[in-house]
């Protein structure tokens, strides 16, 4: 807290009270409340201005209680198990390939899944270290996370991919596939997408991304990840 005094238009002094205060959880600071009162000579007490500091079981704070779930809706838990089945946390072994198809980057990644919004749709969070200088600190690691939601009415699924730190966004739709699961889209540059998920046991799978500039004729590989399940 600090304190002045700052003259006004008729002379007297009104003394500025500034209070600064951070919450902070787990070690991250999760607000910043800053509050200016008044003490004029006519009163004693500082004038109720004071912005109000969020309280950690207000709504700002409890967004991510609110988003999360523990199971599938029970409307549609069959469809749903689809990437259900991918709920938890996965380690990565990650590669991607140049358009000659030589390797440019392997990293180990993670790859984390959860239900949502009461179950309705699955979010997923892949991050890694930066493919130049390999750091895994939060704000400069590789980091991303895609959206998945089942369509009961056109019977497939729609997921959304968006790199925080490549701002990349892509949109795909896609569904079950007798060696696994395919989803299609298209890049900002007009490619094809085509993103699978083969191989698929309870403690592993495989996940390739193709592309294609030919509107389908021929595909080559963009990106490889292994996966093999932590938790």
């Amino acid at each position: 807290m600090r304190t002045a005094s700052c003259p006004t238009k008729d002379g007297s002094l009104v003394r500025v009270v500034t209070v600064r205060v951070a919450v902070v959880r787990a070690g991250v600071v999760c607000g910043i409340s800053v509050g200016i009162g008044r003490v004029d000579k006519n009163t004693s007490r500082a004038v109720k201005n004071m912005t109000r500091l969020p309280h950690v079981s207000d709504p700002l704070f409890t967004i991510i209680d609110t988003l999360k779930a523990t199971e599938p809706h029970p409307e549609i838990r069959e469809q749903l198990m689809l990437f259900g089945q991918f709920i938890g946390a996965w380690e990565m072994d990650v590669s991607f390939f140049d358009r000659d198809q030589k390797e440019t980057y392997r990293q180990k990644n993670e790859w984390r899944f959860s239900w949502i919004l009461d179950g309705w749709m699955i979010q997923d969070v892949l991050f890694g270290p930066h493919p130049k200088d390999l750091s895994v600190v939060p704000g400069s690691r590789r980091i991303g996370t895609s959206l998945r939601q089942y369509d009961s009415t056109r019977k497939l699924w729609r997921v959304s991919w968006f790199g925080a730190a490549s701002g990349i966004v892509i949109h795909l739709e896609g569904g079950e596939t007798s060696n696994g699961i395919e989803l299609r889209g298209i890049e900002d540059n007009g490619n094809m997408l085509r993103w699978r998920f083969s191989e698929i046991r309870p403690n592993s799978f495989l996940w390739t991304g193709h592309a294609s500039d030919d509107q389908g004729q021929n595909w080559f590989l963009e990106q490889q990840m292994i996966a093999k399940r932590l938790l």
